[in-house]
């Protein structure tokens, strides 16, 4: 029994021995934990990491919306036009005509100027007193009645509203296309259509061989049919008339095809 207690000891001396040559840790060492502290592997998000995924756990993309296209400005003079069809209101007591002008420009936020050269001609001043009550009246209509005591007139000119005289303003020229095809029918061509303009535009009209001219008096007017187009030359207050009656033919057009 001694004997083999003896042996017993000398065996244990020996298995304790090699396991400590070896740096293996004794047998009451805490495990390892084969996943790691999950605590140390938590997401600064607060989600714990999955212990068997094979890489890092993924997070959905999330989409950032598109942005908002940015809508192309409006040059100076669309601002001018669009403004001419804003209302506006005008309590002119004796002001002269350039303190006026200079209400309604920072009214309506555009610019507005003086010719004064062809005003001094007209033996218009800048000083020159204008009396006149409006309101809700879109700003073009409010002038012209505001300009016609002085035979004084407005055109849009080099991004401003440029306040003349009415010759000057006549004599201001330019060319617009008018696109007709709601009026063009098998029974109405663009050329009738120019002609049906001659005919309103004028008690008096006449007819030549090559197309419809203005009569007297809008002898300065050219109206050239184009396929579904009309090519008018006319001054700034002509085109304002022949966009008016144009659009009311279109309306007359589509309440008889209903």
């Amino acid at each position: 029994m001694v004997r083999s207690c003896a042996r017993a000891v000398a065996l244990l001396t020996m298995i304790c021995w090699v396991l400590a040559v070896m740096n293996v840790p004794a047998a009451n060492a805490q495990e390892d934990n084969p996943f790691g502290d999950l605590r140390e592997q938590t997401k600064g998000n607060g989600e714990a990491a999955d212990p068997f995924s094979s890489g890092p756990a993924k997070v959905a993309a999330k989409k950032t919306p598109a942005a908002p296209k940015p809508q192309k400005p409006a040059s100076s003079d669309e601002r001018v036009r669009e403004a001419l069809d804003q209302p506006t209101r005008m309590e002119f007591v004796d002001m002269p005509l350039q303190d006026a002008m200079n209400f309604l420009k920072d009214l309506h936020q555009i610019e507005i100027q003086l010719d004064n050269r062809a005003l001094e001609d007209a033996g218009v001043g800048s000083d020159t007193p204008v009396s006149r009550g409006l309101e809700r009246l879109p700003l073009k209509s409010a002038l012209r009645i505001l300009l016609s005591d002085l035979d004084l007139a407005y055109i849009v000119q080099d991004d401003v509203l440029l306040i003349t005289t009415q010759d000057k303003a006549s004599e201001m020229r330019e060319v617009r296309a008018y696109d007709v095809t709601k009026l063009v029918v098998p029974d109405a061509k663009a050329e009738e259509i120019a002609q049906t303009l001659v005919v309103l535009l004028s008690d008096t009209p006449q007819q030549s061989g090559g197309g419809p001219l203005a009569p007297p008096g809008l002898q300065k007017i050219r109206i050239v049919p184009l396929r579904d187009l009309l090519v008018i030359l006319a001054s700034q207050e002509e085109h304002e008339e022949i966009a008016k009656i144009l659009e009311q033919l279109a309306k007359a057009l589509a309440e008889k095809t209903k």
